[in-house]
């Protein structure tokens, strides 16, 4: 006869048999770990869906700020004000002239994305002092006249706020114009 391995009455109960409460017992634990690994799964991709769609929403508006900027500041100079005018103007009144529901909403409208949402990035994006240190670039880069797509660069491709830029066909106002609905920027 062979030797059998002895095991405390805690750890081994090979030769008992399990009474079914036991089993059942184990059966409901088994249910609430799965329950809570489900559960769990589930939360982590709903947070990872809301953090991509809350980077969208800061794509998105970095580039439609971007290209109010670029008109905005073209606008300003167009009624005689001189560059540097025109430039501090957009930093101290950004929240009238660039951050504001108004001036966003066709772009939010067209991307199907919350007008208050795109108007906290904005705040979020562009100081509202011209002097403070973080808005030198743009402000240098506004001052040179530079193009908008210089200023989409700078704003989100290098802040890495976007990883890819709208092309042509992306951008929504060169859908304005062939729409006529085209709002007062």
């Amino acid at each position: 006869p062979q030797p059998r391995a002895v095991c405390p009455a805690r750890v081994c109960r090979l030769n008992k048999p399990q009474p079914l409460s036991s089993m059942m017992g184990r059966a409901a634990q088994l249910f609430v770990i799965l329950s809570c690994l489900i559960h769990a799964s589930l939360w982590t991709s709903a947070v990872a869906k809301s953090e991509k769609s809350g980077t969208k929403v800061k794509c998105d508006a970095c580039q439609s700020v971007a290209h109010l900027l670029s008109t905005t500041r073209k606008k300003i100079v167009s009624n005689s004000t001189n560059n540097f005018e025109a430039v501090g103007q957009l930093f101290s009144d950004r929240d009238k002239l660039v951050c504001s529901e108004e001036k966003l909403e066709p772009y939010a409208t067209h991307l199907n994305q919350k007008v208050g949402r795109m108007v906290k990035a904005c705040k979020s994006l562009v100081p509202d002092k011209a002097e403070y240190k973080s808005a030198q670039p743009l402000k240098q880069i506004l001052s040179e006249q530079a193009p908008r797509t210089s200023i989409t660069k700078l704003l989100c491709e290098d802040s890495k706020v976007c990883d890819a830029v709208w092309t042509k066909e992306e951008e929504p106002w060169r859908h304005w114009k062939g729409k006529g609905s085209k709002k007062e920027l």
